[in-house]
């Protein structure tokens, strides 16, 4: 399993998977108020490609878990809302 989540006591984008043998847990996105309205899908190679808020900057963001591990994230869009 693989799940993209808000921590709302942080205000952060967490992400966790378990991959065979323990729960890992990683932090996508912080600081700020980030996360919001997430949503999460696997590509063919198993790495997690993220959408969600960012309600510091109002901007719609992409993430995604490359190999070696690293994020890139990229406003879509941004507008007051």
């Amino acid at each position: 399993p693989h799940i993209a989540y808000y921590d709302f006591t942080h205000n952060d984008l967490l992400y966790a998977y378990y991959d065979g043998a323990a729960w890992r847990f990683e932090t996508i996105d912080a600081p700020g108020d980030v996360g919001r309205n997430v949503a999460l899908s696997l590509d063919d190679s198993g790495r997690a490609h993220v959408s969600y808020r960012d309600l510091t900057n109002l901007d719609l963001k992409y993430a995604w878990r490359g190999d070696p591990v690293y994020r890139v994230f990229l406003p879509i869009s941004s507008r007051d809302y």
